[in-house]
């Protein structure tokens, strides 16, 4: 990751430099040609800004190649750039058992704190949050699920130091399982694995309350 991040600041700084020289290219040629300074200024600031539209432009084109289909997920690189300028939506599932327990799963990665987490996903593109509840429910439970249509809580999340994933509006929806959980993806014992689901006699959801 820091190595990707490395060679993308070296492109932005190199096509900060060719961007700058452009402008100073362009300024000295005005100048050459008996241009006033301040009309000089000017052609060249105009020039430099049609360049900087022209290839934003185009990088937008080959992003939008690069993307397919957005319904069907984001390229990794995208979609973390998409969650350094605006904030993500993710639906949570709320699934409790006869004996008040939750049902929890196992999360550790550099954006998530290591340890059991209630399942949730982010919302696609054009995706209805229906379709994200149940999608989340058989990728990381391996069962089906009905909830209730409105959501038992919404919760906005800021980390102040953190820009890639920074801001989530989360839904939080309270389930009932209408199928089998799938038993291979459950915790037994020893170090937790991703996506591993034990029932839990106590949760503290989004830090603010217990659940």
């Amino acid at each position: 990751m820091k190595k990707c991040l490395n060679i993308k600041f070296i492109r932005f700084f190199i096509i900060g430099l060719i961007n700058t020289l452009f402008g100073y290219l362009m300024f000295a040629l005005f100048i050459f040609l008996n241009f006033h300074y301040s009309i000089a200024v000017l052609l060249a600031t105009i020039l430099g800004v049609l360049g900087v539209k022209m290839k934003l432009r185009d990088a937008i084109v080959r992003i939008e190649s690069f993307i397919g289909n957005p319904s069907k997920g984001l390229p990794e690189e995208v979609f973390l750039f998409i969650s350094t300028v605006t904030p993500l939506v993710n639906v949570d599932l709320l699934i409790k058992d006869e004996q008040n327990r939750t049902l929890m799963t196992w999360r550790d990665d550099e954006y998530s704190d290591a340890g059991w987490h209630i399942p949730g996903g982010i919302l696609r593109f054009k995706e209805t949050i229906a379709s994200r509840v149940k999608a989340v429910a058989r990728q990381e439970l391996g069962a089906d699920v009905r909830f209730k249509e409105h959501p038992l809580a919404i919760n906005e999340v800021i980390h102040p130091s953190r820009r890639v994933r920074g801001h989530f509006i989360s839904l939080l929806y309270e389930c009932t399982l209408i199928s089998p959980l799938d038993k291979n993806l459950g915790y037994e014992k020893g170090i937790p694995k991703p996506r591993k689901w034990p029932w839990h006699n106590k949760c503290i959801y989004r830090i603010w309350f217990e659940i």
